[in-house]
């Protein structure tokens, strides 16, 4: 019933009308103020895949990124990370 995702509006792009959730929960814009990735101009953004993985010190492998086994196994150990660290129940 719930979709986690690291950038949960392109997914539901794509997804389109092949499946309904009653919940979302986006690692990307719930990692915003804990990561604090910073844009060019110096301000908060929303944090890539794989700057999310360097702040929680999950391994990441530039070579199979935007592989979507790939991006959704680091998206789980994103979110076993945040619940681990009392950021999300």
């Amino acid at each position: 019933s719930t979709l986690v995702a690291h950038n949960i509006s392109f997914e539901l792009k794509h997804i389109g009308d092949l499946a309904k959730f009653e919940n979302h929960f986006c690692t990307m814009k719930e990692n915003k103020h804990i990561v604090k990735a910073l844009n060019k101009n110096g301000k908060i953004k929303n944090p890539k895949l794989d700057e999310t993985c360097e702040f929680y010190a999950i391994d990441f492998d530039v070579n199979s990124y935007h592989s979507a086994t790939y991006d959704v196994s680091k998206t789980y150990e994103i979110l076993k990370c945040m619940k681990e660290r009392g950021y999300i129940n």
